[in-house]
């Protein structure tokens, strides 16, 4: 199945475990949980190697997939693939790029559905971060989230597009209800389940600095712990490796009903570490497992 064709041929370089991109640090940390068989969260760190494509800066996808015979997985994978691909081949600026790798990876996954019975009602949701210099920029449809934490505040960049979300709006309920609401996990938006997605997209108002950290997470962590107890085990964890395992290993203490996905970015100064190159990769394995490639 051919899912995107590279119009341009920007050759994109993807990680699924640990990449470092100038003074960025980005790792990622996924596992099934303590009761699915199969993981259908997904997530990459990419960047282009050409020159002329460093203003695309780095781009962070997660993305949980949804559906039944494990096509939540062919989903997400598909939707990862064609996403990094559009976004990086797109001539427009940022947010203009993000909204074209929403409408293209919505419309590959949308067709996919349609064209294979296995995969009939599959979708994903997607969350997407690009940090150019000291910007932040969203992509994000679905549940997943982005959060920020800085030198004294956390904040949460992307906003559930949810039935529950929805009431908290209305003002039909409080955020506090919301967390334990039976109905917290009804979309009202995923990638791919209809031709046209509703994607929000947007610059940051906070600015991306020395010391700062970003968090992407699938539902499966954050349904479990709370924004304080995140925050809180990423500032005591020491490294962002360590953060990374430890929020999925709390997530899995507290029952791991889904699949969890943790991707972590800092930005610091870092001489001690070698800058990527184009011959290789810069993989240092985390304690749990990789994500499929």
């Amino acid at each position: 199945m051919s899912w995107f064709l590279r119009r341009d041929n920007v050759q994109v370089r993807r990680f699924r475990n640990r990449a470092v991109f100038e003074e960025l640090t980005a790792v990622i940390a996924t596992d099934t949980g303590n009761v699915r068989t199969n993981n259908e969260d997904g997530a990459v760190i990419s960047f282009a190697e050409e020159p002329s494509q460093k203003k695309k800066g780095c781009l962070l996808v997660l993305a949980d997939g949804m559906g039944g015979h494990n096509s939540g997985e062919v989903a997400s994978e598909m939707a990862l693939a064609v996403f990094t691909d559009a976004y990086f081949n797109h001539r427009g600026n940022i947010c203009k790029s993000l909204q074209y790798a929403l409408k293209n990876a919505n419309q590959a996954v949308f067709d996919a559905s349609l064209t294979d019975s296995q995969y009939a009602g599959m979708g994903t949701t997607i969350t997407a971060v690009v940090i150019k210099d000291s910007s932040i920029y969203l992509a994000h449809v679905g549940d997943s989230r982005a959060y920020f934490l800085g030198k004294d505040n956390f904040l949460r960049l992307s906003k559930d597009q949810t039935v529950v979300q929805q009431l908290v709006d209305m003002g039909q309920i409080t955020a506090a209800q919301a967390a334990s609401h039976p109905e917290r996990n009804i979309l009202l938006s995923a990638l791919g389940t209809k031709p046209l997605v509703n994607g929000d997209v947007m610059k940051a108002d906070t600015a991306f600095d020395t010391g700062d950290t970003l968090l992407l997470c699938s539902d499966g962590l954050h349904d479990l712990v709370a924004d304080e107890e995140i925050a809180a085990i990423i500032n005591t964890s020491g490294s962002i490796n360590a953060a990374a395992n430890n929020l999925v290993a709390e997530a899995k203490k507290r029952g791991g009903h889904d699949n969890i996905t943790v991707l972590l970015a800092t930005r610091e100064e870092q001489p001690s570490i070698p800058r990527l190159k184009s011959t290789r990769d810069f993989e240092i394995p985390l304690m749990t497992e990789n994500l499929k490639s």
